[in-house]
């Protein structure tokens, strides 16, 4: 009886061990192979800065590689899925654009984690580096809806009770298009503003430079198909699919729509 149950312990040991290793294998063959084999229409980078680092993506991969202060360059990697190939009816139109946005956030989020890890365990004491540092998932929600929270309060809040309280003063304000029209320059001000104040934060240009170099690499990959640094230099910090211009040409287009 306990040869047999013995042997039927090492039997689902076994078929454990040999399942977690042919997982590992489909892991490692699609973080080397799905980049390989994407079709080159679909090979468009992006990615964003992060603490002292880029996270690099293309449609089917990513990369997150952050400096740290003894000079040597830690680097995270893994493969991707699109959200329509989880979900096919994530193929449609509008919908497509809704997974492929919570995506980036996601990965967004993730390598920001990733970054700022990394950063944590560089304050700490060397007596205290044997245990690594992991930022809390509640620290992490408390962040996002503080986020959230001060998104709408000041880029809806405040530009619609700015423009109500001028309007009281001004009647001709309260007519309907010029209303949305002050409501929408305020918000682009407001917008404007606030990129000017943080910029003038040490660390925030030093987010602002890495974000300038993840331009420059985006640009020589699909440019010039080549990622070496002279190529990247050569080329401008501002791509037409940078993230922040496109909260710029939306409050922009929001403010016409809204007028009418």
């Amino acid at each position: 009886m306990g040869e047999d149950a013995l042997g039927g312990g090492v039997g689902r040991f076994m078929g454990l061990f040999s399942a977690s290793m042919s997982l590992r294998f489909r892991y490692l063959f699609r973080l080397v192979a799905l980049p390989l084999l994407q079709a080159p229409e679909e090979a468009l980078m992006g990615g964003q800065a992060v603490i002292e680092g880029v996270m690099m993506r293309s449609p089917h991969s990513y990369a997150v590689a952050v400096r740290q202060p003894s000079g040597g360059i830690a680097v995270a990697k893994d493969y991707l899925e699109k959200p329509s190939e989880k979900h096919p009816w994530l193929k449609y139109p509008l919908l497509r654009g809704l997974g492929s946005l919570a995506q980036a956030l996601v990965l967004g989020i993730r390598a920001l984690r990733y970054s700022a890890e990394l950063a944590l365990e560089e304050t700490e004491k060397p007596a205290k580096k044997e245990k690594k540092v992991e930022l809390s998932n509640w620290v992490l929600a408390a962040n996002l809806v503080f986020s959230l929270g001060f998104f709408v309060f000041f880029y809806k809040y405040v530009p619609l009770s700015l423009a109500t309280v001028i309007s009281r003063h001004y009647p001709a304000a309260g007519n309907l298009l010029i209303f949305n029209l002050l409501d929408g320059a305020i918000r682009i001000l407001l917008f404007l503003g606030f990129l000017i104040f943080i910029s003038q934060w040490k660390e925030i240009q030093r987010i602002f430079e890495y974000h300038g170099a993840e331009h420059k690499v985006v640009w020589a990959f699909e440019k010039r198909g080549a990622t070496d640094l002279a190529t990247a230099r050569a080329c401008t910090r501002f791509h037409p699919r940078c993230g922040t211009s496109f909260l710029l040409v939306v409050m922009a287009i929001a403010m016409v729509l809204y007028m009418f």
